[in-house]
């Protein structure tokens, strides 16, 4: 007996075995004793093996055939496949080096900056710069009109 899948409006999907003579039947009553509502077949996917002919890879480089193929863009690509866990840890290791020696750059490069631009900055025991020591003194020589 094959089973069929039918879409209750109240209670979703639900499967039935029903005998092949009511293949041609596309809705029932749901199976509920408290709910009468008519019930749609839906059609169920279906899992596809692909033909042993095109015994091809999927991959995230694309669609593979062969595997010389598959090499031949790796090696184009400057990739190559992890295979061992040490392999994928090192991989992490160097990832972590990498990501470490472009942060000091990125800080010693920032801290070249500002020390170039900051040369001729001169800052008073209160924490300000002189142009901005001269914006509060005048700010408090200002005539009250």
């Amino acid at each position: 007996m094959p089973i069929y899948e039918y879409e209750c409006p109240n209670h979703g999907i639900f499967e039935m075995y029903m005998l092949l003579s009511d293949f041609d039947r596309t809705w029932i009553y749901c199976p509920e004793s408290y709910c009468a509502a008519a019930c749609e077949r839906v059609h169920s996917l279906c899992n596809v093996q692909p033909d042993t002919m095109w015994a091809g890879h999927n991959t995230a480089q694309g669609y593979f055939t062969s595997k010389s193929e598959y090499n031949k863009l790796l090696k184009e690509k400057n990739l190559e496949t992890l295979t061992s866990r040490s392999d994928i840890e090192n991989v992490r290791k160097n990832v972590a080096k990498a990501k470490a020696a472009k942060k000091e750059k990125q800080l010693n490069n920032l801290t070249k900056h500002l020390t170039n631009e900051l040369k001729d900055v001169t800052i008073d025991p209160d924490g300000n710069t002189l142009k901005e020591t001269n914006k509060y003194v005048r700010a408090r020589n200002k005539p009250t009109e």
